[in-house]
């Protein structure tokens, strides 16, 4: 008896992403919110989402959600001419990752995360009357002046966590090998693996003989996404590339550790200023290679901008010949290389787990 009075004392926290099956990098910001806050004594969890789904976030993520509460979505979610309409209304605080959608808030605290410009509310007279009474949380400096921009709304920046100390660089062999890490899908947010592989194979025998390129991601199988990864893997040719899709948190792990290089070319070629969404909107896989002292040779734009000081822990380039640039100078000097190295993790734990258990901790005394 006495338990269960305890148990009515905390906090109730809801939780629900329209996306949690796809367990991409807006699925462990949330669920990362999920795992500290049931740490936590004062509080209870609840996740809407099938629970025959915590067995592949601990494989896939590696994020421990044991204690944690799945519910059905459809306890939560009914489409009715105010789109979707939340059910029950038993929460201290519910964080809502929105696909663009929106609903009235239904807890004492409602946090909205709009992770990437796409999934910005529409501007309309009914959700400005939803939106009051949500908080609403982003990935970096770069999201928020996007929601500023397009919403005029103020958002708080509560930059996704990195596994620093999983990442760590455990003394392996390094290898010559560039990374590129990315979900392999076309628009809105191209990664441009096909022009990586496109500048890797025209300046192979100049520049990258002796190297390796590996694109790693995830992509949501279909009939176009097949025909597209065949496609992309028809580009190789007889080159030393290598895909990897689907891998599992520690197979990642496994190629940031051994690879010297990480090329990132999200928003290359794009008008950023028209369409945001082309850019990457915070570069959460940057900071993963860099704990693992894989230096970053990644585009100058969006949310990259607020993680690399150029030049100290990694590089900015802007142009073809900026990028084939900065990367030989990491080729050719592995004393800079492995000097950068270091910096990279040092910059990297900026955005450990216990800076964003911290954040949190400041949004919620808030």
């Amino acid at each position: 008896m006495m338990k269960k009075n305890k148990e009515t004392k905390k906090m109730k926290i809801g939780i629900y992403s329209p996306y949690l099956d796809t367990l991409g990098g807006g699925e462990r910001y949330i669920l990362s919110i999920a795992r500290y806050l049931k740490s936590q004594k004062d509080y209870a969890v609840y996740i809407y989402g099938d629970v025959r789904l915590r067995e592949k976030i601990e494989s896939m993520l590696s994020i421990d959600l044991s204690g944690v509460y799945f519910l059905p979505q459809s306890q939560i979610i009914k489409t009715g001419p105010l789109s979707k309409i939340i059910r029950p209304r038993m929460y201290d605080i519910f964080f809502y990752m929105t696909d663009g959608s929106l609903f009235f808030p239904i807890a004492k605290r409602n946090f909205l995360i709009m992770q990437s410009p796409i999934h910005l509310t529409k501007k309309s007279l009914l959700n400005k009357v939803k939106l009051h009474n949500w908080e609403i949380l982003c990935y970096s400096e770069f999201m928020a002046g996007v929601i500023f921009d397009r919403l005029g709304l103020e958002a708080t920046v509560l930059s996704p966590p990195v596994e620093t100390e999983k990442l760590q660089y455990s003394g392996e062999k390094k290898q010559n090998i560039i990374l590129s890490v990315g979900r392999f899908f076309i628009n809105p947010h191209n990664k441009k693996q096909e022009f990586l592989i496109d500048v890797f194979r025209r300046s192979y025998k100049k520049y990258f003989s002796g190297w390796k390129l590996i694109l790693a991601g995830g992509f949501l199988p279909s009939k176009k996404t097949n025909i597209e990864m065949n496609r992309l893997k028809e580009t190789i040719g007889s080159f030393p590339i290598e895909f990897y899709t689907n891998v599992n948190f520690h197979e990642l792990v496994r190629l940031y550790r051994k690879s010297k290089i990480y090329w990132h070319a999200t928003g290359y070629g794009e008008d950023l200023q028209l369409y945001p969404e082309r850019a990457e909107h915070f570069g959460i896989t940057t900071l993963e290679a860099m704990s693992a002292q894989c230096v970053p040779v990644v585009f100058n734009g969006g949310g990259q901008v607020d993680i690399i000081n150029d030049g100290i822990d990694g590089y900015f380039w802007k142009s073809e010949k900026e990028l084939l640039y900065k990367t030989t100078i990491l080729m050719k000097d592995e004393r800079l290389r492995k000097k950068m190295s270091l910096e990279s993790v040092k910059r990297a734990a900026d955005f450990g787990p216990k800076k964003f258990y911290e954040k949190i901790d400041q949004i919620l005394s808030e």
